[in-house]
């Protein structure tokens, strides 16, 4: 936790005893959400105290977001899967997400909240539709590498992704 006073910048630290791999804040719920190498969830509280500790995923947690409604989080991890789940209850409301064949880099959300965007090692970028659970479609091959970060840029869901080649590409979703 980072707090700003007078100018100064105080830092509170706490050794939590595993690799932090990505994490997400969660301000509304006052949760600071963890995913570890062993693919463990970790739920803290904001001062840092540990409110709860699950098996998540199979592989390295390697990605997490909050939905901007702040209603779900999409994670995913080194084993190719994606999770979404319920903010509140942290129980799994779609594990559906499995078409990547490698690691997940980044996720996204749309500014709705009803489009998942996911970027993998596998060269792909994948487009989700929450209402229905379902992948809206594939995009493989854009960067011919490794794709490590997309984001979706309007309301028609086009978006803008990055890899390994050094390349960024704006691609319109039809």
């Amino acid at each position: 936790m980072i707090s700003i006073l007078n100018g100064a910048v105080k830092a509170t630290k706490k050794l939590v005893g595993y690799e932090a791999t990505v994490l997400e804040v969660n301000e509304e719920a006052g949760e600071v959400l963890i995913g570890d190498k062993k693919g463990k969830l970790h739920i803290l509280d904001m001062n840092f105290e540990q409110k709860s500790v699950s098996d998540f995923h199979f592989g390295e947690f390697s990605a997490m977001k909050l939905s901007p409604d702040n209603k779900l989080i999409a994670s995913g991890d080194s084993q190719k899967y994606i999770k979404v789940w319920d903010a509140v209850t942290k129980a799994v409301v779609n594990d559906r997400c499995g078409f990547h064949s490698a690691k997940i880099f980044e996720l996204n959300w749309s500014e709705n909240s009803q489009f998942l965007i996911s970027a993998s090692l596998d060269e792909s970028v994948m487009l989700w539709k929450m209402e229905n659970k379902s992948r809206l479609k594939n995009y493989p091959c854009i960067d011919g590498d490794q794709i490590n970060s997309a984001v979706i840029i309007n309301e028609n869901n086009d978006f803008v992704c990055g890899g390994y080649s050094c390349t960024i590409e704006k691609v319109t979703v039809e």
